[in-house]
C-alpha cells in the first residue's frame, strides 16, 4: 500500500527554506496568481470531487474494502489527479458524521480519515 504518492501538501505561503513535507513531497506555494513547488516548478491542481460515502471511497468506513480504495486512488493518480476535494463529513448518510453530537468525535470516522491520509501518502 505504500507505493501510492497522491498526497499533496497544503497550499499556502511558505518560506523558501521550509522543509519538505513528511511524505518527501515539495510544498506548494502561491506565486502571483499561480502555484509553484518550493523548487520553483509550476504546479497545477488537477482535482477530483469525491465523498466518503460514494462507492469508490465507501470501503474506508470500518475498513470494509481498503484494497478497493487503494485501487481507486492509484487509478486517480495514474489519470493525473493531484488533489482530492472531500467534505469532512457527509451529512446525507447517517453514519458519516465526524462529530455526533457536536464536540464528540466518532471513532470510525476518525479512523477513516487517518486511513485515507495514510493511503494518500
Amino acid at each position: 500500500m505504500n507505493d501510492i504518492r497522491l498526497a499533496i501538501p497544503l497550499v499556502g505561503e511558505v518560506e523558501d527554506s521550509a522543509p519538505r513535507s513528511a511524505a518527501g513531497l515539495p510544498w506548494i506555494k502561491v506565486a502571483g496568481s499561480y502555484f509553484v513547488t518550493e523548487d520553483g516548478e509550476a504546479w497545477t491542481p488537477i482535482g477530483q470531487n469525491d465523498a466518503v460515502s460514494w462507492p469508490e471511497l465507501n470501503g474506508l468506513f470500518r475498513r470494509a474494502d481498503m484494497a478497493g480504495v487503494e485501487d481507486h486512488l492509484r487509478w486517480l493518480k495514474e489519470s493525473g489527479v493531484t488533489c482530492l476535494r472531500l467534505m469532512l463529513e457527509y451529512a446525507q448518510v447517517r453514519h458519516r458524521y465526524f462529530e455526533k453530537p457536536q464536540g464528540r468525535f466518532v471513532p470510525a470516522m476518525v479512523q477513516l480519515w487517518d486511513d485515507l491520509f495514510r493511503l494518500c501518502e
